[in-house]
Formats: structure tokens, C-alpha cells, sequence
């Protein structure tokens, strides 16, 4: 294959494009359009995957895909819907080949991953304004549904990817640097517009800590702020503790997120989650639709990632997804003390907070791992 072809940009930025359009962005209501990237999506695993066949595959990547093929067991032991299951999984194998194949010239897929989520940003924001009650009506919840993400809790994931993804190339880059604060005041407006609070203070949040580690030590922050979510995961959600009695949060919930101290119903979905957990702890239930979370959980699903995850597959599944983890920042760890790694990090932790109350795809949490694993092969490339 001609290797002029294979490594031009224009290429990258055709597949990233395309990849994108089918991992982040819900053509639901538009068939044509769906069936479309649908199918270009396909080709690209094929192009990609005669590529990646000539290299030699890592541990990471073996990890996942044994991730996959686990989720894959327990959702046809569970009567699930294992199609929804290899959709992602491609998606995600196109990723880590992309990643992979271009390592030498992964600062062009930076570029390219960027542009492509910068545009569906920008577009979603015109399509609010157009359609502010979403493109299309949801037949189960009746709620509207949106560009990015489908509903507007998904919105905050993609705006989260993007911004850590550019944040990357920022360094010595004007145009990375317009385009971040354009990325940052399209984010927020799009986020109050539909009324996602979680994802408006996760945004200002992330925000506030790339400022903070510009001026003070950056990696005590990261550890810091990880601390921060395993408190806030282990104690309001694992041990659902009553927050009542805590004046300043209820406070803040309320008045700033106009939440409950139920976190609107998502404390009973983690008690309903931890109950039928202990039912099947070792295989979970699989991947299952939205009745089914309807009639099992009472509710469109768990609200929370540890819990989602140990309904998928039970613990095996949570320990090889904290294997992946462990593999991606494993990887970086040398670098610990570089400024740009602990903004990305940040960025990942915010996403991981994110997921105390949501659950986003398995495609935004294996692309910003995958930043992480790969930033030793595109740091030397991002600084040129």
C-alpha cells in the first residue's frame, strides 16, 4: 500500500473524522446519515486493521479486548442485547489501532480527534439554538434528545474529551490556545442551555484545576483531587451516607445544582444497583436495555460507573477494567512531574468524577486512557 497515502493527513483526519461521527455523536433521528458513518466506520476498521496487523500487539490492547470478549459472555448469559456490545467494541478497536499504527505520528491524530469533536461541538450548538428541545423525542422517557451524546447528561463527556485532547496541543500553538477558549465558552453555554449541572460544575471544575496546575505543585493536586473522588465515591455512594445533617452541601445542592439530597433518585438507583450485585457478583447481567434497567433498577440504569460496570460483568470485569487503568498510568507514571501530564490527568479524574452520578460510553473512557498510555510516544511531538 502506498505509504504516502497511508501516513497524509488527509487520511487520518477522513478516519478520525468518521470514527467520531459514529463513537460520539447520536444520528438517531437521521437514518441516512446513521447507516452512513455506519458503514464508513467499517471500512475504516478494515483499512486500519490491515495496518495493525503488521505490528505487534501490546498488553494493553490484549486487555482490552479479553475486557470485551468477558462482557460479551456475560451479556449472552443474561439474555442481553449482545449487538450493543460489539458496536462499541469496534469502535474502540479502531481506536487503539489508529493510536497504534500512528504512533510516530500521533500528533496528527491529536489534530485530527480534535477537529472532529470541535466541529460537532460547534454544531451542536447551533442546533440548540435551532431545536432547543432536542432533534429528536426519546419513545421511552418522552425526553428530548440531542447531537451529542443523545441525552443532554451526555453532553458534559464529549465537551470533557475535547478539551483535554486540545489542551494537548496548546503549547506553542495560537491556534490550539483560540480554539480552547472557543471549546471552553461553547461547552459551558451549551451545558447551562440544556441544564446539565453535573457537567457545568464538572466543566468549571476542570477548568479551575488546569489554572491551579499552572501556579502550584501540580502533581500534589492530581493526587489531591483523586483522593477527593474516592471519598466522595466510597461515602455517598458505597456507603450512602446521610449528607442531610451537612449544611454547607445541602446548601449547594439545592440552591446551586437544584438537586436533592437523593442526588434526584440516584441514591435509590446505587441501593438498587448493590442489591443485585450481591445476587450475581462473579458474571453481573450483561449489557441490557433500558426496560430492563426499567423493571430491575427502577430507573434508566445504575447513574454511577463502579456500579454499571459490576452489573455488566461482576467483579471480574471491574478488575480488569482497574488493570486498564493501571496499564495507562503505569505507562506515564515516569513523567509524573510535567506540567502538561498532570493536566490530562486532571482532565481524566474530572471525567472519572463525572461518572460518580453518570455513565458515559465505553469509547470516551478507552480514548482518554488511551491518551494517557500513548503520551510518552506524542510528548516529544506535541513540543516541536
Amino acid at each position: 500500500m502506498n505509504n504516502k497515502i497511508v501516513n497524509s493527513k488527509i487520511t487520518i483526519y477522513i478516519m478520525a473524522f468518521i470514527l467520531i461521527s459514529h463513537a460520539a455523536v447520536v444520528f438517531d433521528a437521521f437514518f441516512l446519515i446513521d447507516l452512513s458513518v455506519s458503514l464508513l466506520r467499517y471500512l475504516v476498521f478494515f483499512f486500519v486493521a490491515f495496518l495493525y496487523l503488521q505490528k505487534s500487539v501490546n498488553r494493553y490492547e490484549i486487555l482490552w479486548a479479553v475486557f470485551f470478549v468477558y462482557l460479551l459472555f456475560a451479556t449472552f448469559i443474561g439474555h442481553g442485547k449482545v449487538a450493543t456490545v460489539i458496536g462499541p467494541s469496534i469502535d474502540i478497536m479502531i481506536l487503539l489501532m489508529m493510536f497504534h499504527v500512528y504512533k510516530k505520528n500521533i500528533k496528527t491524530v491529536l489534530k485530527a480527534t480534535t477537529a472532529a469533536l470541535s466541529f460537532y461541538i460547534y454544531l451542536n450548538v447551533l442546533l440548540l439554538i435551532l431545536h432547543p428541545d432536542g432533534l429528536w423525542t426519546d419513545p421511552i422517557s418522552g425526553n428530548g434528545y440531542y447531537l451529542l451524546g443523545g441525552n443532554y447528561n451526555g453532553m458534559g463527556a464529549r465537551f470533557v474529551c475535547a478539551l483535554t485532547t486540545n489542551m494537548l496541543l496548546c503549547k506553542g500553538n495560537m491556534r490550539a490556545k483560540i480554539n480552547m477558549v472557543c471549546l471552553l465558552a461553547a461547552s459551558l453555554f451549551s451545558v447551562l442551555f440544556v441544564g446539565s449541572m453535573t457537567s457545568t460544575v464538572s466543566i468549571i471544575m476542570l477548568a479551575m484545576l488546569w489554572l491551579l496546575a499552572g501556579i502550584k505543585k501540580h502533581n500534589v493536586l492530581v493526587i489531591s483531587f483523586v483522593i477527593f473522588y474516592v471519598v466522595v465515591q466510597l461515602f455517598v455512594v458505597f456507603l450512602l451516607s446521610d449528607i442531610s445533617n451537612l449544611t454547607a452541601i445541602v446548601d449547594f445542592m439545592e440552591n446551586v445544582l437544584h438537586k436533592d439530597t437523593t442526588f434526584t433518585r440516584r441514591s435509590l438507583l446505587w441501593e438498587n444497583s448493590a442489591d443485585l450485585i450481591a445476587k450475581s457478583p462473579w458474571i453481573g447481567y450483561g449489557y441490557q436495555d433500558k426496560v430492563w434497567n426499567e423493571q430491575m433498577l427502577d430507573g434508566p440504569g445504575a447513574h454511577n460507573f463502579i456500579y454499571t460496570i459490576l452489573l455488566y460483568g461482576g467483579y471480574p470485569l471491574l478488575l480488569m477494567f482497574v488493570g486498564l487503568v493501571v496499564f495507562a498510568v503505569k505507562r506515564c507514571a515516569s513523567q509524573f512531574n510535567e506540567r502538561t501530564l498532570s493536566r490530562l490527568l486532571l482532565g481524566v479524574s474530572v471525567f472519572f468524577f463525572m461518572m460518580i452520578f453518570e455513565y458515559y460510553s465505553f469509547f470516551l473512557i478507552a480514548y482518554l486512557l488511551t491518551l494517557l498510555y500513548y503520551y510518552p510516544a506524542f510528548k516529544p511531538r506535541i513540543e516541536e
